[in-house]
């Protein structure tokens, strides 16, 4: 199982419901930051509309911080990490006691494999104790845990995401990575089950369902499932390898 897998489903499920919830209407500025499909135009024009509010000077420090932090997602969506992380710092140093910069840069820090300062900035945005971002900071929290393969601490922040959030799938697919890495591919294929019912075009859950129905010996079961992660997303070589090793087309 890649630990990267966890990455990219958090990314595509719980960072627009991070956005949708911090403070202020600021027009486009925040407008294609808090939609789950956006064009690169409309992130370009989200982009430009900050930076616009950035240098007006007409700002108070608290407003910069959330403006700051738009257009450190807008960022992102363009994988301009290093900016993004630009500005999820500004917005830190603008306002430290907003939980979701802390949240935000974590997604781009667990991609680079910073486990240890993903777990720093979610312990503090959980201490920050913002409603809508505790789950997310419990999964990521979570997903970094997995990272330096602590499974048993990885499968307890999941299940307190769950208890906070039921239909996240994200956070059930990080607990399913975790039971899937200790062998417990029935527990993990419910969980992989349900973050499918959840987003059924999660294609990350797809592959983790179809490496537990590999491990299993379901070949069937598996060869339909990397299919299914490959239609949704065609750049998954673990799919694509899985499928030649079991002999079937793509």
């Amino acid at each position: 199982m890649r630990v990267l897998l966890v990455v990219v489903a958090l990314m595509s499920c719980s960072l627009p419901a991070v956005a949708q919830n911090w403070q202020k209407s600021i027009g486009g500025c925040a407008s294609d930051a808090t939609s789950d499909a956006v064009s690169a135009a409309a992130t370009d024009a989200a982009i430009q509309s900050c930076t616009a509010l950035i240098q007006s000077g007409r700002q108070t420090p608290a407003a910069l911080a959330v403006i700051y932090g738009y257009r450190g997602l807008s960022y992102w969506r363009k994988h301009l990490d290093d900016q993004a992380m630009a500005d999820f710092a500004q917005a830190i140093a603008l306002d430290p006691n907003a939980a979701e910069p802390y949240v935000s840069r974590s997604f781009i820090n667990l991609a680079r494999g910073l486990y240890d300062q993903v777990i720093a900035d979610c312990e503090k945005a959980l201490i920050l104790n913002t409603d809508h971002v505790t789950p997310v900071a419990f999964a990521l929290r979570g997903a970094a845990y997995y990272g330096k393969g602590l499974d048993d601490l990885t499968l307890l922040d999941a299940g307190r995401a769950l208890s906070l959030a039921r239909d996240y799938p994200y956070a059930y697919l990080v607990r399913g990575a975790a039971y899937q890495r200790k062998g417990l591919h029935d527990k993990a294929l419910a969980d992989f089950n349900q973050a499918i019912r959840l987003d059924t075009k999660y294609s990350d859950a797809y592959l983790a369902r179809a490496a537990s129905y590999d491990a299993k010996g379901l070949r069937e079961e598996a060869i339909a499932d990397y299919r299914a992660a490959l239609k949704l997303n065609a750049d998954l070589v673990e799919a694509q390898d899985a499928l030649k090793r079991l002999g079937a087309t793509l």
